[in-house]
């Protein structure tokens, strides 16, 4: 019988012998403790060598511990620092995982746990003192060490007659990967990297016995710490196994690996289901669903190569092994035809940017190689083979320039490297400024690469030709190491350090409101980022994650309030719209609170003030849900306008101010919009507001002036717009269009952008003359357009009278109790979702929505009391999911050798034929047709 097997001695055919890969998992037999000692000595070694690194670059750098810096920046400022913080909130207050009344003003808080916060370390914040942003800096360290430690288990499992000391240290080169030092802001993203050797693991144990179990554990728990970066992991997992048992595995044996492949995927699958079935359906509701083909067509074939080859190249060992796989081999090996394949699949995406993009679900902003660990742990384990090999024929060098020549590489590699950290300034640093490595710094970043990977090559070259020992071997490849590392950490952590100033500031305001009511704060302007309202115990609108939702992002902007990408702002908005969504507290600077709040709090820094203009958290309204389930598109003006009859009955409370003056621009609108209602009189009410504005520079090289100039009657808040709902792109062609300023007053030096798009609050006037004066920077063209104001008389009259009651909120159940003289519908200041189950005294009642994004309920003529409870969505179905899939692998276990041979056979037969279909499924859809949907796109664009 012809056995096929690999360089490593890993044989993929169960009837021969294989002493070098025990079962460590379950045969534990007299020689298992030396086995565990050889196998666990250098994944302990590794993980110390990693944390030591950090911590000595940690000192350097003054960084927690060992500094008062925090590496915080990014997502991990903007997300997993609040969410932290946010999690140790909802526990002191009792509350559970389903649900957060803290942010996006209410929100299924299940998807958000398990996208950010799933991993055990996360509870070291429940139990210790550490402030969040100084914690961080633990976490990545302990897991960039989990990631060294479990790779040379891989490694000594893999290649288990290398060396321990390459060993180690080609595992501690992949905890100091620069996938780690890319992307730790992102720290879930990091258990997958500690988990993926485990993956590997597993994989080799299914191939080579046909055993799933190890496979479903590993799995299971992934799916567990993060299943969004699973996709990919499911993906790489496909094509590895596929490829494998094409190339590595006998034709009798291909069916049972690949059914015991599926079904381990499977039951890891349905064990699973109560995360990701609730997880995903969040992710559907949110705004950042949409169409792939779209995307696909707009993008570029080729984008953002320096980024990807930047993070591969702090681990310049990588290119240096790729030449190995593609020299000409007289007897092609199985495994170096499957590493072939690999390498061509997995460079792929890295060379052509829509392939990248269906790797990351379809799409994405930053961080175009989320799933690099995977190409740097492979290459880095044939590095270790190749040392492991040492038959290669002799390099034609003399004695002497053995040694000469990688010292001279290695000099000038070292060279490099310290003229980079002394003089290179700015464009080697541009990563950590925006995100993505500067166009000249990859090229300066690039000599000492390329310097590398040729040393690195040499040192391999030289070792497995016996022309050099492994003591010279291991110095060159450890310096070699040392000098990318440090030159890594000084790009991509050492230069982010800081001492984070703007979290102290922020944190300095929790527990500041002493008010037993439910109620909301806003920042008056983004002094922090959206998720540290939340983060300090206080219930807002302001939300940062994948899981916001859409309807409740453009029902909040289309009401006055700030927000893009996949983030609430929560500054802009009214007076009005304020009191509608209960947000009784501002947090900003004492200039910016207007004259209806009073200051409760400050430290000469922030301030919290709290508003006058209140009404009840639930407010009863005459209108039918069916006629108020959406708000009037266009001007945002109008949009006030109703909401003002709608909740308070006020008619002709929003005056809108004509453009008196223009210079260098051309400026029109579109067709008026009108608003109307009928009167308690029965009369209709009509109200007209200007239509969609076009303005076009005159001269594009000069600033352009646009002057409202007017008399305000009374006293008003005044307040600018310049809007048009987008979706979650990044950019907006309306950016920066104008300055705004009020009687020589800067309001806004540039309007709109990223973070403040709301309406802009140009302050109050009572019976006096006003100048607003726009400098027009570039054309734009929006939906709404213009200055209006709000009678503040009026308003602070009405604003008692409304009729409702207050909400109270308790572990994911809202409750109100009113009195009624009639059937009304009951509108709350809760964001709607389909989660919501209602009861009115009792008895079920129907969860409607309205405004497009609030909740509401019919109540009957008389007292109620409403109860609004919140279930998270799918759970249910997938609790069901979950036990049955563990019923099922209950009784596979017991009854796998009773199943009919003959059934297992046709099983084998069919799971082999639907792994082949697979790949070539994958091949098809994750390859050829992005390409060719981005080629039509870019012809389309021409034509």
């Amino acid at each position: 019988m012809k056995i096929l097997v690999n360089p490593t001695g890993i044989c993929y055919n169960k009837s021969a012998a294989n002493p070098v890969f025990p079962r460590f998992f379950f045969d534990w037999s007299d020689g298992m403790r030396r086995r565990i000692l050889r196998q666990t000595a250098p994944a302990l070694s590794a993980a110390v060598i990693t944390g030591l690194l950090f911590v000595i670059c940690f000192a350097i750098y003054g960084i927690f511990p060992l500094g008062d810096k925090s590496i915080v920046w990014c997502d991990m400022e903007q997300q997993a620092v609040p969410l932290l913080l946010h999690f140790k909130a909802l526990v002191q207050q009792g509350e559970s995982i389903a649900y957060s009344a803290l942010d996006a003003g209410g929100m299924q808080f299940y998807g958000v746990y398990f996208f950010f916060l799933s991993n055990p370390l996360s509870l070291l914040v429940l139990v210790s003192d550490i402030p969040a942003d100084m914690l961080v800096n633990l976490l990545v360290v302990i897991k960039l060490a989990l990631a060294s430690g479990t790779a040379a288990l891989w490694l000594c499992r893999r290649v288990p007659e290398l060396h321990p000391v390459p060993q180690v240290l080609l595992a501690v080169m992949y905890g100091c990967s620069g996938y780690g030092l890319f992307y730790y802001q992102n720290l879930m993203w990091l258990d997958i990297m500690v988990m993926l050797p485990v993956l590997m693991i597993t994989l080799d144990i299914l191939l080579r016995q046909a055993d799933a179990r190890p496979y479903l554990l590993a799995l299971s728990i992934m799916m567990l710490l993060c299943f969004y970066l699973c996709y990919m992991i499911v993906l790489f997992l496909l094509i590895y196994t596929a490829l494998s048992v094409h190339y590595l595995v006998e034709k009798e044996r291909r069916g049972k690996i690949a059914l015991q492949l599926f079904g381990g995927s499977i039951a890891a699958a349905f064990l699973t289901a109560a995360v990701w079935l609730p997880c995903f359906l969040q992710v559907m509701d949110s705004a950042r669903s949409g169409s792939i083909i779209d995307s696909l067509m707009n993008s570029y074939l080729v984008n953002h190569l320096d980024d990807k080859l930047a993070l591969l190249g702090c681990t310049a060992i990588c290119f240096a092994v790729l030449p190995h796989l593609w020299k000409p081999i007289r007897t092609q090996e199985p495994v170096t035809l499957r590493d072939r394949a690999l390498c061509l699949l997995l460079t792929l995406p890295v060379l052509f940017d829509p392939i990248n993009a269906m790797w990351h679900t379809g799409s994405y902003q930053a961080f175009p190689l989320r799933w690099g660990m995977i190409p740097i742990l492979l290459l880095l384990t044939l590095a270790a083979r190749l040392l492991a090999d040492r038959s290669a024929k002799p390099l034609p060098l003399p004695a002497a320039a053995r040694y000469a020549i990688p010292a001279a590489v290695l000099l000038l590699f070292g060279g490099a490297v310290a003229v980079l950290i002394w003089k290179g300034g700015d464009p080697i640093l541009g990563y950590v400024r925006t995100l993505w490595v500067d166009e000249v710094g990859f090229f300066l970043l690039l000599i000492p690469i390329l310097l590398a990977a040729l040393c690195y090559w040499l040192g391999l070259r030289l070792y497995r030709a016996k022309q050099i020992g492994m003591p010279v071997c291991a110095a060159l490849l450890s310096l070699l190491f040392l000098g990318e590392f440090t030159l890594s950490f000084y790009c991509y952590m050492g230069s982010a350090a800081d001492t984070d100033k703007l979290f102290a500031q922020t944190v300095s305001a929790a527990d500041r409101i002493e008010d037993d009511a439910f109620y909301r704060v806003r920042m008056a302007k983004k002094y922090a980022h959206a998720n540290m309202v939340g983060a300090l115990g206080y219930p807002t609108l302001s939300h940062y994650t994948s899981m916001t939702r859409e309807d409740l992002m453009f029902g909040v902007k289309r009401a006055g309030y700030s927000s893009y990408w996949m983030e609430i702002t929560g500054t802009g908005g009214t007076v009005l719209t304020d009191a509608i969504w209960n947000i009784r507290y501002l947090l900003g600077q004492r200039a910016d609170f207007p004259s209806w709040t009073e200051q409760v709090w400050s430290d000469n820094t922030l301030s919290i003030a709290k508003s006058s203009m209140t009404m009840p958290g639930a407010l009863m309204l005459d209108a039918d849900p069916a006629d108020i389930a959406s708000l009037p598109s266009g001007s945002r003006a109008a949009v006030q306008a109703y909401l003002a009859h709608q909740t308070l009955g006020l008619d002709d409370l929003v005056q809108e101010y004509a453009v008196t003056e223009t210079s260098n621009v051309l400026l029109t609108f579109g067709d008026g919009q009108t608003v109307s209602w009928e009167n308690a009189d029965g009369t209709q009410h009509l109200e007209e507001f200007a239509g969609p504005a076009f303005c076009d520079m005159l001269t594009p090289d000069t600033e352009g002036e646009i002057r409202f100039a007017f008399f305000v009657k009374g006293r008003q808040a005044l307040y600018f717009d310049l809007y048009s709902q987008t979706g979650t792109n990044l950019g907006n062609p309306r950016n920066q269009a104008v300055a705004v300023a009020r009687d020589g007053r800067t309001c806004a030096a540039s309007y709109p952008e990223n973070s403040n798009n709301g309406l802009i609050f140009l302050g109050e006037a009572e019976n006096s003359y006003v100048s607003v004066r726009l400098t027009v920077k570039h054309g734009f063209d929006c939906e709404s357009f213009g200055v209006f104001g709000l009678d503040l008389d009026r308003l602070e009259q009405a604003m008692p009278q409304a009729q409702g009651a207050e909400l109270a909120y308790s572990r994911g159940v809202y409750t109100v109790q009113v009195q009624s003289e009639a059937p009304r519908t009951l509108m709350l200041a809760v964001p709607y979702h389909e989660a919501f189950t209602a009861t009115v005294n009792g008895e079920a009642a129907q969860v409607l929505c309205v405004n497009g994004c609030q909740t509401a309920v019919q109540i009957p003529a008389g007292e109620s009391e409403v109860q609004l409870r919140f279930h998270v969505s799918g759970l249910r179905a997938a609790l069901i999911l979950s036990a049955a899939g563990l019923l099922c692998c209950l009784l596979v276990l017991l009854l796998r050798r009773r199943i009919p041979a003959r059934v297992r056979a046709a099983a084998e037969r069919l799971s082999a034929a639907v792994l082949t279909l697979i790949l070539r499924g994958i091949l098809l859809l994750v390859y050829v047709l992005p390409v060719v949907l981005c080629i039509v796109g870019g012809i389309r664009s021409i034509l």
